[in-house]
């Protein structure tokens, strides 16, 4: 059961790339939008030289999720910076935009231990799957984002579960009773949410 609910699980891929130049150029919004032709291009752009982020730091950031952000971790980081200036050039054609300080993106989805961004519900992944994945073995217990009902793939989701499964963990340590989690020996995808 806790195999066939792992290999169940997906995982999405939500890169932020990170530009730092010695001032700003960009809009005065928390956000941007940049349509291209082609699908997931560089759509997102955030500035965190802003007011209750980091002001006067420099720093905006665009978001690729998916497909594109596979595509990009194929690609060298200068590529990858050419891509992102290239976009940058395009959405402020009247403006000399010097070339960045720092640049820098995580590579989730090629590093081994992650393979991904976050835990994502593929559509054939039924409660009974999350109850399996979320269930201990013996006296291995699991928690993470992934195995939250209500917060996969967010950082609280994480935090929520691993304080919950602690909790269990200490009463049984102190001798106050071992919780067994609910699980399923057949996974059946007739049953409702």
């Amino acid at each position: 059961y806790k195999t066939e609910a792992i290999a169940s699980m997906t995982m999405g891929t939500y890169t932020k790339i990170f530009l730092q130049f010695p001032q700003k150029f960009w809009f005065d919004t928390e956000f941007a939008l940049y349509a291209d032709s082609e699908r997931g291009r560089y759509p997102v752009w955030q500035s965190l030289d802003k007011e209750g982020f980091l002001p006067g730091s420099g720093i905006i950031f665009v978001t690729v999720t998916g497909d594109y952000s596979e595509r990009i971790e194929a690609l060298s980081d200068t590529e990858v910076e050419e891509e992102t200036m290239g976009v940058l050039r395009t959405m402020y054609p009247n403006i000399t935009i010097p070339e960045p300080l720092d640049f820098k993106f995580p590579r989730w989805f090629n590093d081994p231990l992650y393979r991904g961004s976050y835990s994502n519900w593929p559509p054939s992944f039924v409660r009974q799957h999350h109850d399996n994945l979320r269930a201990n073995v013996g006296r291995l217990y699991f928690a993470g984002e992934g195995t939250s009902q209500d917060y996969y793939g967010y950082l609280h989701g994480a935090y929520f579960e691993g304080r919950d499964i602690a909790k269990m963990v200490a009463k049984c340590v102190n001798g106050n009773g071992c919780v067994s989690l609910q699980r399923y020996e057949e996974v059946k995808n007739t049953v409702p949410y």
